[in-house]
């Protein structure tokens, strides 16, 4: 296996994981990963997370998972509706 072939396994093995975290949350009611959840708060919990991550490995997905509704927020080419949702208007 090539590096380029760990490293692209690596990353689709810990995206897999958020979606997992964030599917698990979700069934549980939380909301607002796409906005409505205040960045600042996040910003606040990924450092907090960070500091006890060597207790908790799930520490690691909900800090990348918020990792990625940070990116989402500032990312200027994110999905629109109907190619996130094939079949929905």
């Amino acid at each position: 296996m090539t590096d380029k072939e760990k490293r692209d396994a690596a990353v689709d093995a810990f995206a897999s994981a958020i979606k997992a975290r964030l599917d698990e949350k979700a069934a549980k009611g939380f909301t607002g990963w796409d906005g409505a959840y205040s960045s600042d708060a996040l910003g606040g919990e990924i450092a907090d997370d960070a500091c006890t991550v060597e207790r908790a490995s799930r520490k690691c997905v909900d800090i990348g998972a918020r990792a990625m509704m940070l990116h989402y927020r500032q990312c200027s080419n994110k999905p629109h509706e109907a190619e996130a949702a094939p079949g929905r208007r």
